[in-house]
């Protein structure tokens, strides 16, 4: 028994071929249970897409714990690794989104205080401006109003000296 599969191994047959296999379907082998070959494919891919639709959301919706499970074919194990890889580096991409769009919303709430901030401090100045181009005619009105004072003063002073004289 020993023999046989060294036999094997030695010619290059690997005891996973019978896994591998194809099932051969003949044309017969559809029509005799009713269904021709183009029906049979078509079913058969409408099926597929459903299968795909369905399996999609439950690989999405599969617990983590499923993961780690083994696959046989070397290449399907580096599919799935393939896979595995992209899906962490999408879920790394959602997540750095996440954090810059908070980042974002932060920066836009402080540039919105700072912009209010402005304005307000836009309304001091302006109502600053305004104080003092009221304080400056009041010292022009007051300064005019001495003027006028001197001048009556002076007016008075040099009708009391030509009085005198």
């Amino acid at each position: 028994m020993v023999g046989l599969s060294d036999q094997g191994q030695e010619a290059g047959i690997s005891r996973d071929q019978s896994r591998i296999r194809p099932i051969s379907t003949r044309k017969a082998d559809f029509e005799i249970g009713g269904i021709s070959r183009e029906q049979g494919q078509e079913d058969l891919f409408h099926r597929s897409q459903e299968q795909q639709k369905i399996g999609s959301i439950r690989e999405y919706q599969r617990p983590k714990s499923n993961e780690n499970r083994e696959i046989g074919n070397p290449h399907d194990q580096r599919l799935y690794e393939s896979l595995q890889r992209h899906l962490e580096l999408v879920r790394n991409a959602i997540e750095r989104a996440k954090r810059n769009k908070s980042k974002t919303d932060r920066a836009d709430r402080s540039l919105e205080r700072s912009e209010s901030s402005i304005e307000s401090a836009e309304r001091g100045i302006e109502q600053s401006k305004s104080t003092i181009k009221q304080s400056e005619q009041q010292i022009t009105r007051a300064e005019q109003r001495i003027d006028e004072k001197m001048k009556v003063k002076q007016a008075e002073i040099k009708a009391d000296r030509g009085f005198y004289r």
